[in-house]
């Protein structure tokens, strides 16, 4: 069953990637061919307007074949591709090459910004799943056998003043338990829709000498704009997180961890084993790696691409696409060397 997540949670991200590339494409004018959901021998296909959809056999990676792109996987390139020898090449309107560098450019990043989207989205459900602590001053739950249950306190209990203190939130109520200093407390309360006193004496607490009765805040969940505005603001922290941790990586502060196919397969269970929250936090996680890693200036990733593309616009003219083309060549043989090596690591934890 892990496995079948694994691949099921790469081929949604991989989708999700080629599909940010696939709608910039199209909302730039760039005539796409082919949008396929996996790479291999094609199972079933069909045609839309201008664009063949389709569905291969290995379905964790995903491509669109743009005119003009290193992905167009029919030919209809070949015709530019004699041009790019020119001088001057010129190509068709409707031609990734043909556009101008910002439209290159959004286009390469659409991939990576579409991960980070899908990431937001997976940490709003996350938010809303597991709700978030409230300020409410009703009890969420009370610890069994602390304080606040020996004096028959009880979760959904509203608090409603403290020694003669208005309670308004949560806030109040921490604050006037530990203002008192572990003395007795005049609690009153709406009890099973009575109000009633209770006495309750704090106990303080050996680690910090905090004094605390023994109660749990309530939960709520947030709604969807809400948990979406959460989603992102947890995807910006942990984008910014990873960038700081490859740069620690590449400086040496911290040892440089990689995790293949395997590797992901044994985390997938182990979040699993936690439950769906936990396995939609991971494949959040999983998303804004994919982003970051595409954005780094590797031949044959986003970052390059766009990396070349600035090239050719501060040089004034373009790269000769064989160049180019041979670059991204020789990266993606070293990223399938590392995979084979990552992978081959895995499979030795394994066996530790």
């Amino acid at each position: 069953m892990s496995i079948l997540i694994t691949i099921i949670i790469l081929g949604v991200l991989a989708m999700a990637h080629e599909w940010g590339h696939f709608i910039a494409a199209k909302l730039n004018h760039i005539f796409v061919s082919e949008f396929s959901i996996g790479v291999g021998p094609k199972i079933l296909s069909w045609k839309g307007k201008e664009t063949t959809y389709s569905l291969r056999l290995i379905p964790f990676a995903a491509y669109v074949a743009m005119k003009g792109g290193d992905e167009d996987k029919e030919g209809e390139d070949s015709e530019e591709t004699e041009k790019t020898f020119l001088a001057e090449p010129v190509y068709d309107d409707d031609s990734f090459l043909g556009k101008k560098a910002w439209q290159k450019i959004v286009v390469m990043l659409a991939g990576p910004v579409m991960n980070l989207v899908v990431a937001g989205i997976l940490l709003a459900g996350v938010f809303m799943l597991m709700g978030m602590p409230s300020n409410s001053n009703i009890l969420g739950d009370v610890t069994e056998g602390g304080p606040a249950a020996v004096s028959g306190l009880a979760a959904g209990d509203e608090i409603i003043s403290i020694n003669g203190n208005a309670i308004a939130n949560w806030t109040d109520l921490v604050q006037a338990v530990r203002d008192n200093n572990g003395d007795s407390l005049q609690i009153v309360a709406n009890h099973d829709g009575v109000q009633k006193n209770f006495v309750v004496t704090p106990e303080i607490s050996a680690e910090d000498g905090v004094p605390r009765i023994g109660v749990i805040q309530s939960i709520k969940t947030p709604n969807v704009f809400y948990s979406l505005y959460l989603g992102f603001k947890e995807t910006a922290y942990f984008s910014v997180n990873m960038v700081s941790i490859l740069a620690k990586m590449f400086t040496k502060e911290v040892p440089l961890e990689l995790t293949g196919p395997v590797g992901m397969v044994n985390i997938v269970d182990t979040a699993m084993s936690y439950g769906f929250i936990n396995l939609l936090y991971f494949a959040a996680l999983l998303s804004i790696n994919l982003a970051i890693f595409n954005l780094l200036p590797i031949p044959s990733l986003d970052g390059s691409k766009v990396l070349f593309v600035l090239l050719e616009k501060l040089r004034g003219k373009p790269i000769p696409p064989e160049k180019e083309n041979m670059v991204h060549l020789v990266g993606i043989v070293c990223l399938m060397a590392l995979a084979v090596f990552v992978t081959y690591q895995d499979i030795l934890k394994l066996f530790v």
